[in-house]
């Protein structure tokens, strides 16, 4: 008889999922760990996850959502669009990767660890390529909106957010600075 998932049990997991990945990091935390720390069985574990990644997305894309919409809202109040360009490349490159303590670098950690026959999914990538994509578009001229790929750019932006997840990591001087935010809006904007 297949046993009826609660939402209380779910939370529990992923609260204590959460506690640990902040304080040891995703490869130094098991899902013994999680189970012991949530006051379950292993097994118990594994009815409302499948994998340790599982895990880490449930906790993750629902953050990962809130802060991008939070950071777009907030992009839309600025007066210009180089200011709105600016405020989303800081949120991305700055204050994200700095949050709660580098706490993505557990993300980071963790994809980095499998592959999409192992639990990754690409689901994250392309919501921060989607919205980053409509936020660049919004705020472009219609000429510099054709004269390059939006998406491809929105990718390369994702592709560097992982990167200053790392460095905000491994090292504060290697963390973001205004020069290079910058320069990307220099070059996102043009002349």
């Amino acid at each position: 008889m297949p046993q009826t998932k609660k939402d209380d049990v779910r939370t529990s997991i992923l609260d204590a999922a959460e506690a640990l990945f902040e304080e040891s990091g995703y490869t130094q935390t098991s899902m013994a760990a999680i189970a012991r720390h949530a006051g379950l069985s292993v097994s118990n574990i594994y009815v409302y996850f499948p994998s340790k990644i599982a895990v880490v997305f449930a906790i993750f894309e629902p953050w990962l959502e809130d802060a991008m919409d939070q950071m777009l809202k907030r992009a839309r109040s600025k007066p210009s669009p180089e200011e709105r360009i600016e405020y989303i490349l800081k949120g991305l490159w700055r204050d994200i990767p700095q949050a709660r303590g580098n706490f993505f670098n557990v993300f980071i950690e963790a994809i980095s660890t499998t592959d999409e026959e192992h639990g990754y999914k690409p689901s994250m990538l392309k919501m921060m390529r989607n919205r980053l994509s409509n936020a660049i578009s919004e705020n472009l001229s219609p000429d510099r909106k054709h004269s390059y790929d939006v998406d491809a750019l929105a990718h390369i932006l994702v592709m560097a957010f992982d990167g200053f997840v790392i460095n905000a990591h491994l090292s504060p001087k290697a963390r973001c600075n205004a020069h290079m935010i910058e320069t990307m809006r220099d070059l996102i904007i043009g002349d």
